[in-house]
C-alpha cells in the first residue's frame, strides 16, 4: 500500500513538473520549424519578406513571453526544451534579445521595423507598428515609465507611430 502511494505521488510530481513547463519539446520543435520556414521566405520578394519578418517577430514575442514568465517565477529559464529552443534559435540566426541589465528577454523590434520597411501598408502593418511601439516602450525603462531613457526624437517617432 505504501509503495502504491509513493508511486502515485511520484507520478503526480512528474506530471506537475511537466505541466509547469511553458515550452514543451513539441512546441520547441514547432517554433524551430516555423523559424526555418519564415527565414527561407525572408529571402524572397518584398511582400513575402514583410510577411516573414512580421511572423518571425511575432513568434519571438510569444516565446519571449513564456521565457520571461519562467524568469519571473524562478529566476532562470526552466526546462530542457526551453534551453534547447533558445540555443537553436541563436544557432539558426534568430536569437532572442537578452538584456543582461534587466535579466529578461527584450522585444525583438527589428523584425517589425523590417516588416514595415518592406510593406508600410501591408496586411500586418498595423499590428507590426503596434508591436514595435509596445516593444520599444516596455524595453525603455526598468520599473518606472517616467524614468525612460529615450531621446525626444525617438519619443516623437513613437508618438507618430502610435498616431
Amino acid at each position: 500500500m505504501k509503495r502504491g502511494v509513493a508511486v502515485a505521488a511520484l507520478l503526480l510530481t512528474a506530471v506537475a513538473a511537466n505541466a509547469h513547463d511553458l515550452i514543451t519539446a513539441e512546441s520547441a520543435q514547432r517554433y524551430l520549424q516555423q523559424a526555418r520556414k519564415w527565414q527561407a521566405l525572408a529571402a524572397s520578394s518584398p511582400p513575402q519578406r514583410a510577411e516573414a519578418q512580421y511572423r518571425i517577430g511575432a513568434m519571438l514575442d510569444e516565446i519571449r513571453e513564456f521565457l520571461n514568465r519562467d524568469l519571473a517565477a524562478h529566476g532562470t529559464v526552466q526546462g530542457l526544451p526551453s534551453a534547447f529552443l533558445v540555443a537553436e534559435l541563436q544557432r539558426q540566426g534568430v536569437p532572442l534579445a537578452w538584456s543582461q541589465q534587466r535579466r529578461r528577454f527584450g522585444a525583438n523590434t527589428q523584425y517589425f521595423e523590417r516588416s514595415l520597411a518592406f510593406a508600410p501598408r501591408g496586411p500586418h502593418a498595423t499590428d507590426a507598428g503596434l508591436r514595435l511601439l509596445l516593444g520599444r516602450f516596455y524595453d525603455s525603462f526598468e520599473s518606472d515609465p517616467l524614468a525612460a531613457d529615450e531621446s525626444w526624437p525617438r519619443l516623437a517617432g513613437q508618438i507618430a507611430l502610435a498616431e
